[in-house]
């Protein structure tokens, strides 16, 4: 059967994208950057093809699995028997061999668990108690996993007591000390 093809009416507008994997619109054009995608202007609006959202919708699931994108795009550039996106390439799997193939790619993709990560973690906080460092609030907000640190000038999490001290520059320095 001859594919048939691409038209204005199978694009998606990237806006659409936006809400679907709940992603600012710079950190969804850095995805498509790390992906290979290139979304098409009409317009004022940009659009994508089904296969660049199938692309998305991979990178999504690898991501909420623990995996990376560096990792995916490595995975599909170095896997011959892997399908790469093409105009017919997913359109002619059924909905079943595509969530093989997924299922496939984050099987083979290696993650970081979960618990390694808390361990690590506490182990940076553990070494930041022990030497008395003074860790300024975005980095200590990386550490703990957060977006940012809005708790007031002391609270408490995994064992640990954090103190708000006198601001360096813009950022407040903060203390760890271990809850005893």
């Amino acid at each position: 059967m001859k594919s048939k093809p691409m038209s204005d009416v199978d694009l998606i507008p990237v806006s659409l994208l936006v809400e679907r994997y709940n992603l600012k619109r710079p950190a969804l054009y850095g995805r498509f950057a790390k992906l290979g995608i290139e979304p098409r202007r009409i317009g004022r609006t940009a659009y994508v093809t089904p296969q660049d959202m199938a692309k998305l919708d991979q990178a999504d699931n690898t991501l909420a699995q623990g995996g990376t994108l560096t990792e995916l795009t490595e995975l599909t550039e170095s896997s011959p028997g892997l399908v790469k996106s093409s105009p017919t390439a997913l359109s002619s799997n059924t909905l079943n061999e595509s969530l093989e193939l997924v299922a496939e790619i984050l099987s083979m993709t290696p993650r970081q668990s979960e618990t390694a990560l808390l361990v690590e973690r506490l182990e940076a906080l553990d070494k930041a108690a022990a030497h008395g460092w003074l860790l300024p609030s975005p980095d200590l907000a990386t550490i703990l996993g957060l977006g940012k640190i809005v708790q007031g000038p002391e609270f408490s999490r995994y064992g640990f007591i954090f103190t708000r001290l006198e601001k360096q520059g813009t950022q407040y320095l903060w203390r760890v000390s271990k809850a005893e």
